[in-house]
């Protein structure tokens, strides 16, 4: 017979805490944080009528990750640049961060500068 215990009966054990329940997972927000209701009734239709948008979306995103990546390769590859710096550089530029990203390297080259090894 096997004594040892189940994981249902294990957090019953002496000097063992239980376990922590879990609950669902939080949905969508309104304004003010406020969790948002789910409407049950909805799902199906709402969902239902955009599931094939939404899988075509994500796989267009897929697609475009792909061929960033290859452009951004093969771009660096022709100048002689490391391609961490060139997406680096097309992610600031494309995003709001351009002032940051350019202050943080400035900075990073003025220590390489000042001091060195």
């Amino acid at each position: 017979m096997n004594t040892a215990p189940s994981e249902s009966n294990i957090s019953q054990l002496p000097g063992i805490p239980p376990a922590p329940r879990r609950g669902r997972k939080p949905g969508a927000r309104k304004e003010g944080g406020q969790e948002a209701a789910i409407d049950l009734d909805k799902i199906k239709d709402v969902i239902g009528k955009r599931i094939d948008e939404l899988v075509n979306l994500y796989k267009a995103h897929e697609t475009a990750g792909e061929d960033l990546s290859t452009a951004v390769k093969k771009a660096a590859e022709d100048c002689g640049l490391n391609t961490k710096a060139v997406r680096s550089f097309v992610t600031a530029r494309a995003g709001k961060k351009f002032g940051k990203a350019r202050k943080n390297c400035e900075q990073l080259s003025l220590l390489f500068d000042e001091v060195g090894e």
